[in-house]
């Protein structure tokens, strides 16, 4: 009986020691996540809690197109399901929330565009989709390993009139991986995980509804380039012009052209060129459900040679400035062997920046005060400004064949001047001139102020009959496009004889000067060889 009750005494002392052992090995194992700051948390026990719900009301009624929700906001922390400190996220933890969509009453077919906009979130966070309770449609719709802090999520869901009015839920689900996925390695994961330490994640919410005439297809929405367009729509392209089609469903897509001598298409990556004037039907074939859509492509020649009653036509000239594409370009006049042409629209803010001009909106450019009446003066006329609208003296001939030279052949202004303008109105416009005068004597900034008129200098030009006409007016009376007015590089004089920056051409028919604090647009010029359209 001792002998056995010394085993005994062994066994226990053996187990202490092991207990003594894992409490060290989990003390170490702490101090090192903790060295990482990566929080400390238990990765099995589940704690019950209720899932976030946010409610949208969208009802479309017969008549209306589009309803949009208020933007609501949601803290990621309130919908873990990790046992934690309350109000924290940390690696290992995951959530999930319900985007709750309330389309009662609605009388028309309507897709709704749920919008998730996050910030400052921990970049391994990743984001899956799942429609109602029904499991089969998790999708991750936002990988995590982004290596950035904002990440905008968008999807949409068709809804037939029939059975449009109802409740619709959208559970989306997160979760913060422990360790790396396939995306990135654990020591990528680790590194981030350190840094990100201290995120809010804040997701905004929003959701619009769009009525629908058709079912948009599983293939998804359909886009020319960066522009999305309609099933059955016509696209205008010059000889020689390329584009891109895509849709953004998930289903995979095959492209085919009806007539491949006038427009071809990459079946695959749906890039269409335009090879001779005619028509074209570029079919897209959904490789799993059998469903098409269409795009009706029009090739035109591009203006060769042009002559005076071709002011106003599409030209063929592309460029890019700062990464922006300029491609559609109007013929503005002509100079003996070369021609001056005119961006389309207006010069997105996105494509230029001005030390001293200040930027509003999309499009704005405004001076914000007579003190700098010259700075937006000379933006526009300073050729440095431009050089890259005409890159190497290289119009449209990347392989330079012809041999332009920047300096004698090809140049470029921020907008036209009101010679320019007048000279070229004037031609397309002959019943309605419009007259302009220079002063004898500079400013105190040296610029020589223009007034202009009808058929005489002071008679206010008001052209209202004229908007809409892209060349001069391009967006008419359209309230939705801001600014709704344009410069023009010419500085101007008011009947108070003082300058007020330079002229502007307002949408809804005016071209007046136009006092320091306005915004407007710019619209470029480039002066090309004819030889290079």
């Amino acid at each position: 009986m001792k002998e056995k009750k010394q085993t005994n005494q062994h066994g226990s002392a053996l187990k202490t020691l092991i207990v003594l052992l894992l409490v060290i090995i989990l003390l170490a194992t702490s101090l090192g996540l903790f060295a990482w700051a990566k929080y400390v948390t238990s990765l099995k026990e589940t704690a019950v809690v209720d899932v976030a719900k946010w409610n949208f009301d969208l009802t479309l009624r017969a008549g209306e197109r589009t309803v949009t929700s208020p933007t609501q906001t949601l803290d990621l922390a309130t919908t873990t399901y990790q046992n934690i400190a309350e109000g924290k996220i940390a690696p290992g933890t995951s959530g999930e929330f319900d985007v709750v969509i309330n389309t009662k009453g609605t009388e028309v077919s309507m897709l709704y565009t749920v919008t998730i906009g996050i910030t400052d979130c921990p970049r391994n966070i990743t984001f899956s989709r799942q429609k109602g309770t029904d499991a089969s449609t998790l999708a991750e719709v936002s990988a995590g390993g982004t290596d950035s802090y904002t990440r905008t999520i968008t999807f949409s869901e068709f809804l037939t009139k029939e059975n449009a009015s109802g409740e619709f839920v959208e559970k989306i689900k997160w979760n913060w991986p422990y360790e790396g996925t396939v995306n990135e390695s654990a020591t990528t994961y680790d590194t981030w995980d350190t840094i990100d330490n201290g995120k809010t994640a804040k997701l905004a919410i929003t959701v619009v509804g769009t009525e629908m005439m058709n079912q948009p297809l599983s293939m998804g929405t359909l886009k020319n380039g960066n522009d999305v367009i309609t099933n059955g729509s016509t696209i205008n392209m010059n000889v020689g012009d390329t584009t891109t089609l895509s849709v953004t469903g998930t289903e995979s897509v095959t492209f085919s052209s009806s007539d491949s001598t006038k427009a071809s298409v990459n079946s695959t990556t749906g890039e269409v060129t335009a090879l001779a004037v005619g028509t074209s039907t570029i079919t897209l074939t959904g490789n799993s459900s059998g469903e098409t859509m269409s795009v009706v492509v029009n090739v035109t020649a591009p203006v060769a040679q042009p002559e005076t009653s071709d002011i106003g036509k599409v030209v063929n000239y592309k460029t890019t400035l700062n990464g922006v594409d300029l491609n559609s370009w109007r013929l503005l006049n002509l100079d003996g062997d070369y021609a001056y042409i005119i961006l389309d629209g207006y010069l997105p803010l996105s494509a230029v920046e001005f030390q001293g001009v200040n930027e509003s909106g999309d499009y704005g450019f405004d001076t914000d005060g007579a003190e700098t009446r010259g700075v937006l003066y000379n933006a526009l006329t300073t050729k440095s400004n431009w050089s890259q609208l005409v890159t190497n003296g290289k119009a449209k001939d990347t392989s330079n064949s012809l041999g332009l030279s920047e300096t004698t052949d090809v140049w470029a202004i921020g907008s036209p001047t009101i010679e320019m303008f007048a000279d070229s109105w004037n031609i397309v416009n002959p019943d309605a001139p419009i007259c302009y005068e220079k002063s004898s004597t500079p400013d105190a900034d040296g610029l020589y102020g223009y007034r202009t008129g009808k058929t005489q200098i002071g008679e206010e030009i008001n052209y209202s009959n004229k908007t809409g006409n892209v060349l001069y007016f391009p967006y008419g009376n359209d309230s939705s496009i801001t600014p709704n007015s344009y410069w023009i590089a010419t500085p101007a004089k008011t009947d108070s004889d003082w300058p007020d920056v330079l002229m502007a051409v307002w949408s809804s028919g005016y071209i007046d000067s136009c006092i320091d604090y306005y915004s407007e647009a710019f619209r470029p010029v480039i002066r090309v060889p004819l030889s290079a359209l």
